[in-house]
């Protein structure tokens, strides 16, 4: 049989094993509500992504067609020399145009490209979130492993400290009855 000492220490024990499991559960709680709000950011950005790559694909189609009327342009002032400089000043104009229109491009590429460099780092927290919660959760079936194991054993002890109580109690009970007898004087005698 273990000392009282020993068994208040498992009992600690188990109370501060309960205790980790509590910490353990709030900690995975607020990881799942990262994970939620990092899904959703993914979300948001792989929405801008499609967004971006949509107005990519216009503005290719834009210039695409805006260099085949450029030619046809060009083509019709080398016909008609009369007219050159009102063509030319629209042509400049078409060619400012088309630069501004390249430039928009290329911005549009580099936060395409900084977008997908921000939606791989996002995936990256994703699975170190990931990889944590299952650590979490292999940890807190290892704690209530242990608990399931040692829980028995600890009831069994507190059983047996009752059952032990109850009768230092009633021998207390029963050597102070037996102290107010012997210690009052004796009825009928005198």
């Amino acid at each position: 049989m273990k000392s009282v000492p020993a068994e208040e220490k498992e009992l600690e024990s188990s109370i501060d094993v309960i205790r980790a499991l509590y910490e353990i559960k709030n900690m995975r709680d607020l990881l799942r509500k990262e994970n939620a709000k990092y899904r959703r950011e993914i979300e948001a950005v792989t929405a801008e992504l499609d967004g971006l790559a949509v107005i990519a694909s216009e503005t290719d189609e834009y210039i695409a067609g805006y260099a085949a009327k450029r030619e046809t342009v060009l083509a019709r002032i080398e016909k008609m020399p009369v007219r050159q400089t009102p063509l030319a000043e629209n042509l400049n104009f078409q060619r400012m145009q088309l630069k501004a229109v390249n430039d928009d491009l290329e911005n549009s590429s580099s936060m395409l490209e900084t977008m997908a460099g921000e939606l791989e780092n996002i995936k990256n927290e994703k699975e170190i979130m990931i990889s944590r919660l299952k650590a979490i959760d292999t940890g807190i079936q290892g704690i209530c492993k242990e608990k399931e194991s040692k829980l028995p054993t600890i009831m069994g002890h507190d059983k047996v400290l009752k059952k032990a109580y109850r009768v230092f109690k009633d021998a207390e009970n029963r050597m102070e009855v037996a102290i107010q007898f012997r210690s009052s004087p004796k009825r009928g005698g005198n």
